[in-house]
């Protein structure tokens, strides 16, 4: 059973928007983020190999 202890953790962004729209009080306004950005959290053992996600949960 793994642990979380000696675990390194690092968060990659995979997608940005370059712009989105500024906010505003009005209703038009509230669009989505397009794209929407997409992170990925990675994890990496104690001898900085990487670790899939099924062996952490």
């Amino acid at each position: 059973m793994s642990t979380l202890r000696n675990k390194r953790f690092e968060i990659q962004v995979v997608q940005q928007p370059l712009r989105a729209r500024m906010c505003g009080f009005g209703e038009k306004d509230r669009r989505p983020i397009d794209p929407p950005p997409i992170c990925e959290l990675l994890c990496f053992n104690e001898k900085g190999e990487r670790i899939d996600s099924i062996k952490i949960f």
